[in-house]
């Protein structure tokens, strides 16, 4: 796998992205006051199967835990690779319910 997972930081709204062959995956976030809303990923069609969007999703994670966020997903991937992993529960945001 080519590259790094980089972010792209906007004020209140961030991507993290990688670029694979020239297509760049991607998930979109906003940050609200302490919470981290994950709305998005995306992956080219001819990329998927890859890990790519799970790489994106570990890096979000880490971000979060990095600076003292709590996650809250609105993206359907996000959301089952949370369910998947309840370790990380304890970072879910207090809003969110499954």
């Amino acid at each position: 796998m080519e590259g790094d997972v980089l972010l792209d930081l906007r004020g209140d709204k961030g991507t993290f992205y990688l670029v694979v062959e020239n297509r760049k995956a991607t998930l979109s976030f906003s940050l609200v006051s302490e919470e981290l809303i994950a709305d998005s990923v995306f992956t080219p069609q001819e990329l998927r199967g890859r890990g790519i969007a799970a790489r994106l999703t570990d890096a979000m994670v880490d971000y979060a835990e990095k600076h003292n966020l709590k996650i809250y997903p609105t993206c359907p991937y996000v959301i089952e690779y949370l369910r998947k992993r309840p370790e990380l529960d304890r970072l879910l945001s207090p809003k969110y319910s499954r």
